[in-house]
């Protein structure tokens, strides 16, 4: 009868443990989805050597060179809105 309490408090850890661990696995998948779909998808194309590279990469895996950011690439597609003389 006095051991009765060691195998309750065994099962009350148990499962609290188990708990614990379904609730991190649940946290954890539901951020990896939320955040791999920003810029998971986009590829960027080397300048120097033209090899792909993701959005999340700053320099060229093969050949090292910087990559534009996207802000690059949107600022040098605009048009210049700077002062305009005739």
């Amino acid at each position: 009868m006095a051991s009765d309490w060691v195998f309750v408090a065994i099962g009350l850890l148990l499962l609290t443990h188990l708990g614990i661990l379904a609730y991190a696995l649940r946290n954890y998948r539901g951020t990896t989805g939320n955040d791999s779909t920003n810029d998971a998808g986009e590829i960027i194309t080397c300048p120097n050597c033209g090899q792909a590279n993701e959005s999340t990469y700053r320099y060229c895996c093969h050949c090292v060179t910087e990559l534009p950011t996207r802000g690059a690439a949107l600022t040098s597609q605009q048009p210049d809105k700077g002062r305009r003389t005739m």
